[in-house]
């Protein structure tokens, strides 16, 4: 029996494509011991924003012409299947405070007064599923809320087609997005320091299922930074 021994080159091929393959299979396969399969962060954000007008730098100060309080809580979870990727869902809420008004001159003693004031409390609250990309100690996402509600006190300016301003806003089903960069630090064997920089968007037309007065759509998006803690549970 003649044997045929293969020659280098028509090797390579085959190499090349056992290489794809396996580094197909590398790229795939379930994540192991230290994929952090479970994952749960919980994240914490404050924001503060004034404008004021005075005569001068060092005048008594009046009445802000804008004022905005909030504050952000966040939870996701999320599974990671594969090596760069994860599956989960989250739940945010927000609750602050709104005041804003136009500038209508100076008192005696050069305070700023402004008319009118509008404003008012409000509160927030999203929850959804997100699709998460890992790469080292980086991440990415995208998320797209289920139930997304605001209820506002500041927009009796947006009532429903019935008169209605009580009821919570509620965004359209295709515009209602949040997408976020971050990182994580390990503090522990499965404790991490996280920050995210979170985008969301959101186009309100309804109140309480009942379309805005005069079919209008009411726009808001963000930016905001979070920060807070990440549990691993390790296969």
């Amino acid at each position: 029996m003649r044997h045929v021994r293969s020659s280098p080159r028509s090797l390579a091929p085959r190499r090349a494509l056992a290489a794809l393959v396996l580094a197909a299979v590398a790229l795939l396969a379930p994540a192991t011991a230290r994929a952090e399969p479970i994952r749960l962060d919980a994240s914490l954000g404050l924001s503060r924003f004034q404008q004021q007008a005075k005569p001068r730098v060092g005048t008594p100060r009046g009445e802000r012409l804008v004022e905005h309080n909030a504050l952000s809580v966040a939870t996701h979870g999320a599974w990671r299947p594969y090596r760069f990727l994860a599956l989960g869902a989250f739940v945010e809420a927000d609750v602050g405070q709104r005041r804003s008004g136009e500038l209508a001159g100076f008192d005696a003693e050069g305070r700023a007064t402004i008319e009118p004031a509008v404003g008012g409390s409000y509160a927030e609250v999203w929850a959804g599923l997100l699709l998460r990309g890992h790469w080292r100690g980086a991440f990415a996402e995208v998320g797209y809320p289920l139930l997304a509600r605001r209820w506002d006190r500041g927009r009796a300016d947006l009532p429903d087609e019935r008169g209605g301003t009580d009821g919570a806003l509620s965004p359209i089903l295709t515009v209602r997005w949040m997408a976020a960069l971050g990182g994580s630090v390990p503090i522990t064997g499965c404790l991490d320091l996280t920050v995210r920089l979170e985008w969301r968007i959101r186009y309100y037309d309804q109140r309480d299922g009942v379309d805005l007065a005069g079919g209008i759509v009411h726009g808001t998006q963000e930016i905001r930074p979070l920060f807070g803690l990440a549990w691993r549970l390790d296969g």
